[in-house]
């Protein structure tokens, strides 16, 4: 297989591909997994998304959220089963990429959390807000009303490693 050249522009892009890298070149069994934003129960020192967005709505706070990028939010449960599945069946030296069935920006995944919790549409409209990108050199601009798409939809290693993917709701 030839190389594939890698050359993000945003720093989190960097980042993720100088990790990538590294784990690469010290290990030629290592596989990568990217995942998709998690939701689930959180650790009592670090509040999730959730606990963070009924904090803020219960107390009329402001919060900005991404409006302008799609992600497949999955559950921590599905992706542990993703996980094992890998660690269990799957080649060694490979590149997952899990992501759940729900495509959803931020601010959408925050407004469907909080309608679901027994928030009121005033009470949401007062404390979720869409957030303004901030550009870094060499990103792209989309034209007004268009999405970045960064969802990973995860349905193909679902089926293959008898995971127990799903849209969130369905369980998960």
């Amino acid at each position: 297989a030839l190389p594939i050249s890698i050359s993000p522009t945003p720093l989190l892009g960097k980042l993720k591909a100088s990790g990538e890298a590294l784990v690469r070149s010290r290990s030629t069994t290592a596989s990568i997994l990217r995942l998709s934003p998690l939701v689930g129960s959180a650790h009592p020192w670090r509040p999730s998304l959730f606990d963070r967005l009924r904090t803020a709505i219960e107390s009329g706070s402001k919060v900005e959220l991404p409006d302008d990028e799609y992600h497949s939010w999955a559950s921590v449960s599905s992706a542990v089963a993703a996980i094992e599945s890998i660690v269990d069946q799957a080649p060694k030296s490979a590149l997952y990429h899990y992501g759940g069935l729900t495509r959803l920006t931020h601010l959408e995944m925050a407004r469907i959390f909080a309608r679901a919790a027994g928030y009121s549409e005033d009470e949401i409209a007062a404390s979720l807000f869409p957030k303004k990108r901030v550009l870094q050199k060499g990103m792209v601009v989309l034209p007004e009303g268009e999405k970045f798409d960064f969802s990973l939809n995860g349905s193909a290693i679902v089926r293959a490693y008898d995971g127990e993917g799903g849209a969130l709701g369905d369980g998960h």
